[in-house]
């Protein structure tokens, strides 16, 4: 057993030691930024693609330890402006670039790869007679299927359009979405079928433009790439403001939730509400990221406040496989941060790219860091909230994707060498020197695993170059990592295993029995009887030794072997039903156990036919002991209840309130124990029970239907009722909570909201009259003698 234990020590000090690699900030000096992307390659490195400020793209490679290995500038027509930068990493060396190009009248979707310093495969994509197109979005999978989403504008509407393309970047195909839709991401999820997601909606199709199904998502907003995709399952994250209000010091609360469908889109988790910043600072608020880390938990990287610190902190949200949030770390800058997106390196750090502002707001430059999530932590408590707010999610049925065109064209640009001066503000090596306890079988070899950090290089004091060896004798065995100009040293000291006598005290009453003192492989034994078998059989109570050696070190086991003691006990029944059978003492050996009850008999059981006391006196493994059970009548009382899940369909079932009575009797006439009512109203049942009659009443309410939206609605009416869109309540509803309302314009504009069902929309709109139009409204309320949400939507037509 102390084996075990010293082993389990050593295994967590060694897990403490791997979750501490390099951790560093860097700050440029010289250059600022409008946007932003990054993702990791496979060097444990990060690749940056910024917005610069005359609108053009910036490249810049950084190594493992966060050195800039190359740095390169877009050379476009000074006519030329590009924006939206995206990324996505081939492997390689090789990175997809996609952004969004325009001039004075027009704009496109550039596509082109970067390759070790070589565009190439160069392509402007745009839907075909339409001169605005803008935020491409991108989805690689197995490098040769290459899913691009992006908006285009056609008219006074917004719509969609996604591409699949080879890896060529020559297109497949080409789909529209439909009218007024956004895309926010698109993601392949295998061979035949991929997902998007727009501002409201997550839509599956195959590869065809087929559509599996659609799934609406009342009151939140997509976040802009933020999903994942792990075993058949998608994960994403919404945004929304919740009208109850945080008590937390944070401006203009507004909350994340990350939430998990399956591939058929039902619904598989739902994360805790999770407490996001919402700043007007902030380029684009619907920009947290979704990252797994090594482990592939999924992480949610937002940005908030913490008490009593104003400025902007970029946190990391752990959740488990079911969506509950199990820690939280944040790293805080100096300044206030105004974008920033996130990636998973592969030696499993993470990268965070930053602009921030002064607090001036004057544009400083970004921050590069690189960190084992070593951030500072916090309690996760802190930045949830448990009232949780349920998401509601309709199915929609949405045509299949028709056949759209594009327009495609192949640019002349290059790329310039460029520069960029960096100043590293703090480099954190947090792998500190230290020893580590390592406990070795004496005439057995050991496996000292050391540190695996990727580009890392090792050196070991018996001449080792790998990352961990293999050792034979006791001693003292050193470790130096040298991981990005730094150097330190693990010193494993490794012991021989000894173990120390143990005493085990046994109770015992059935006799032959089998002692067991097997101390795993590898062990010999020595009974004080002369046997060498890992256990002995014994006749009778005593003390019985053993002297076991393992890894040559010898110890004792010594058993203390007594009869087991028996206690008097009182056992209470409530009992109507008769013949009853009571037992004496339920145990092993019970055949052996002699009873004697206080009528004079001598058996095991006995039958009774009424309440009383009843005692019986049991003898076993040399002890005498009694047993009393105290019988009683089980008296019940009248009750009453309110059915308050009633909001299904009639008939409901009531079911009466005792069970195995001897007679039923409704008022209904029936005299089962079950029955089936028809509609609301008063049941009583009498029941005939334990000699006794108790009555039931059952109060049945019918709440499945509150509110009674008006599909017109004319502001200027003079009828005063008629001035202001509200629901009429029903009398039955008196006890409605969690009202919530809101109206959206043909352009998916928020024009009123309310949580008081009493308050309603006059028909304003940003301080004037709202045109004459049809508008949607979505309402959802809850009835406390219900329990159950009820989702309201339609339409409504103003007039005037």
């Amino acid at each position: 057993m102390r084996y075990i234990q010293v082993l389990f020590l050593v295994c967590l000090f060694l897990t403490g030691i791997q979750a501490q690699p390099l951790q560093f900030i860097d700050k440029a000096d010289s250059t600022t930024f409008n946007a932003v992307d990054l993702v990791g390659n496979n060097k444990g490195g990060w690749f940056t693609l910024s917005q610069t400020k005359d609108s053009n793209f910036q490249i810049t490679v950084f190594d493992h330890c966060g050195k800039v290995d190359a740095c390169t500038k877009l050379n476009i027509q000074a006519s030329l402006k590009l924006s939206t930068p995206q990324l996505a990493y081939i492997g390689q060396d090789k990175y997809l670039i996609a952004g969004t190009i325009e001039n004075s009248t027009s704009s496109g979707i550039i596509l082109f790869y970067y390759e070790n310093g070589v565009i190439s495969q160069a392509k402007v994509i745009g839907a075909a007679n339409n001169t605005r197109n803008y935020n491409p979005v991108l989805s690689v999978y197995k490098d040769d299927k290459i899913l691009l989403g992006f908006n285009y504008v056609s008219g006074s509407f917004g719509s969609s359009r996604v591409v699949l393309l080879d890896k060529q970047l020559n297109v497949r195909w080409s789909k529209h979405i439909q009218q007024e839709s956004h895309i926010r991401w698109v993601k392949m999820i295998n061979d035949t079928e991929f997902v998007v997601g727009d501002i409201f909606n997550i839509m599956k199709y195959d590869t065809t433009g087929k559509n599996i199904w659609s799934k609406y998502f009342v009151d939140y907003f997509m976040m802009y790439n933020s999903v994942l995709v792990k075993d058949s399952n998608i994960i994403f994250a919404m945004d929304y403001v919740n009208p109850i209000f945080d008590t937390s010091t944070i401006l203009k609360p507004r909350y994340k939730k990350v939430i998990c469908l399956n591939f058929a889109g039902k619904l598989i988790w739902q994360s805790d509400r999770i407490r996001s910043l919402r700043n007007v600072n902030l380029n684009q608020e619907f920009n947290s990221r979704l990252l797994f880390n090594s482990q592939k938990n999924v992480i949610l990287n937002t940005v908030d406040t913490v008490d009593g610190d104003p400025k902007t902190a970029i946190f990391a949200h752990t959740l488990n496989d079911s969506g509950r949030i199990v820690n939280s770390k944040y790293w805080s800058s100096q300044h206030l941060i105004s974008d920033y997106k996130s990636a998973l390196l592969d030696d499993g750090n993470f990268a965070v790219v930053a602009n921030h502002v002064d607090s001036s707001k004057n544009p400083l430059a970004f921050l590069n860091i690189k960190t084992s999530m070593q951030y500072e932590a916090c309690e996760t408590k802190s930045f949830i909230n448990k009232q949780i707010h349920n998401i509601i999610m309709d199915s929609l049925i949405l045509v299949n994707l028709p056949d759209s065109a594009l327009t495609i064209q192949t640019p002349q640009f290059s790329i310039i060498e460029d520069s960029m001066k960096l100043f590293r503000v703090c480099e954190v090596f947090d792998l500190k020197d230290g020893e580590v306890p390592t406990p070795l079988c004496k005439g057995d070899s050991i496996f000292l695993a050391g540190v695996i950090i990727p580009n890392a290089t090792y050196v070991w004091s018996n001449g080792s170059m790998q990352s961990g060896t293999y050792v034979k004798e006791a001693g003292n065995y050193s470790l130096q990592i040298s991981y990005c100009g730094k150097t330190v040293t693990i010193t494993y000291k490794v012991f021989y295993i000894s173990y120390a006598n143990e005493v085990i005290a046994i109770e015992e009453c059935e006799y032959p029995r089998k002692l067991d003192a097997n101390r795993g492989p590898g062990a010999s034994y020595k009974w004080a009887t002369g046997d060498s078998t890992d256990f002995l059989n014994i006749t009778g109570p005593g003390t019985y030794t053993v002297t076991v050696t393992k890894c040559q070190s010898p110890f004792t086991l010594t058993f203390n072997v007594s009869l087991k003691q028996f206690k008097d006990e009182v056992i209470n029944y409530t009992i109507c039903n008769y013949p009853f059978t009571l037992y004496g003492y339920q145990g092993p050996g019970i055949t052996a156990v002699r009873y004697l009850w206080d009528d004079g008999s001598t058996n095991g059981a006995r039958a009774i036919t009424g309440p009383g006391t009843y005692v019986v006196t049991n003898t076993y493994c040399q002890s005498t002991f009694k047993t009393t059970f105290n019988v009683s009548l089980d008296i019940r009382s009248n009750q009453t209840v309110e059915i308050k899940d009633s909001c299904s369909n009639f008939p409901i079932l009531i079911t009466a309130l005792i069970d195995n009575g001897d007679s039923y009797k409704w008022n209904t006439g029936e005299t089962t124990s079950v029955i089936a009512v028809p509609k609301p109203g008063t049941y009583t049942v009498e029941i005939k029970y334990c000699m006794n009659t108790y009555t039931n009443t059952f109060i049945v309410k019918d709440l499945s239907d509150f509110l009674v939206f008006p599909n017109v609605f004319p502001p200027n009416s003079d009828i005063k009722e008629n001035q202001i869109f509200k629901p009429f309540v029903k009398d039955s509803a008196s006890t409605l909570t969690d009202y919530n309302l809101e109206i959206y314009n043909r352009w998916g504009q928020k024009v009123f909201t309310s949580n008081q069902v009493n308050l309603g929309w006059d028909g304003e709109f940003k301080g004037a009259p709202a045109p004459i139009d049809t508008y949607t409204y979505f309402a959802t309320v809850k009835a406390t003698d219900c329990g159950a949400v009820k989702v309201y939507r339609g339409g409504v037509t103003l007039v005037r």
